[in-house]
């Protein structure tokens, strides 16, 4: 049976712990510690975990389509994926910028400001090289200012690549992207004030043995407006909007994804269609090139070139 500790007890036992005569380890009544976790009042999280996972999925179909859009162009095996979605401020997307580097700065109507993709010199000059006809090896180290007509090159593929952004969103809002500038020093590229926080997404490029890595930085000021519908819930409010206001029954359609060889095909007359004969060989427009085409409820969109 406990032995029950009178008021005069008590009162002795917490005398002799606070003069020392008693140690107060042998007490039961072990406090914890409070675990206590640092906040920077001055780089507020702006952007939470779900809103990250919903940028991650919707950039890892934006690397898919980058992947097939440059294995197409580069005749080389190509693969993108997603690394990272991280949160820090402009200074410090800037800081970790080589110089010189490739910069595309990128509008997003109708959402305001810009925003800015940043590619490895390494996988720029592997691109250009690979556009040439030769290997992907020599260049990989080389680090220089593009030339003019390299610029020019990248220019190219950073259009194709950027419209696959406007794939990307779509789940979000009908998005209008455009190459504003292409810079080679980061200095060049202040889109926002250098505190302002931004959303980076982190993809890792591989073209044939060089690997590189390329940054999406998202400031929050760009996508502010529609912030609230990066997440699942978000999204699933916007397309089911979307399509009641379309009228679109989605259950009655399907998506389809097919290439186009309509610019390819020479003007032929109806007597040589009738004439055409399986196995027979026609002879392709080589000056048009075949296009992805991508269909949902009768409207077609075209990707890029194949």
């Amino acid at each position: 049976m406990t032995e029950i500790l009178s008021q005069n007890e008590i009162d002795g036992l917490l005398l002799a712990i606070s003069s020392g005569d008693v140690e107060s380890d042998g007490c039961s009544g072990v406090r914890e510690k409070k675990k206590l976790k640092i906040y920077d009042f001055r780089r507020p999280d702006k952007f939470t975990k779900e809103q990250f996972r919903m940028l991650q999925m919707m950039h890892e179909t934006f690397a898919r389509l980058t992947a097939s859009m440059l294995a197409n162009r580069l005749r080389i095996m190509t693969t993108v994926t997603v690394v990272s979605v991280d949160q820090l401020t402009y200074e410090e997307f800037t800081r970790s910028i080589p110089d010189p580097a490739v910069l595309a700065v990128l509008s997003m109507e109708p959402l305001p400001n810009h925003a800015v993709i940043e590619i490895d010199p390494g996988v720029a000059f592997a691109i250009i090289e690979c556009l040439h006809g030769g290997g992907n090896t020599e260049y990989a180290s080389i680090s220089r200012e593009l030339t003019d007509i390299e610029l020019l090159q990248m220019e190219r593929i950073i259009t194709a690549m950027i419209s696959n952004l406007s794939y990307t969103w779509a789940s979000v809002l009908d998005l209008k992207t455009g190459l504003s500038s292409l810079e080679t020093k980061p200095h060049f590229a202040q889109i926002v004030p250098p505190e302002d926080l931004t959303a980076l997404i982190t993809l890792e490029i591989n073209i044939g043995s060089i690997a590189g890595l390329m940054n999406i930085c998202l400031p929050y000021i760009t996508i502010e407006p529609v912030i609230d519908l990066l997440s699942q819930q978000g999204i699933q409010d916007f397309n089911s909007k979307a399509t009641e206001k379309a009228g679109i029954d989605t259950c009655n359609h399907f998506f389809k994804r097919y290439i186009d060889y309509s610019g390819a095909i020479p003007n032929m007359k109806p007597d040589d269609l009738r004439k055409l004969k399986t196995g027979m060989k026609i002879e392709l427009n080589t000056m048009a090139s075949a296009k992805n085409v991508y269909e949902f409820a009768g409207i077609k969109k075209v990707a890029h070139n194949v």
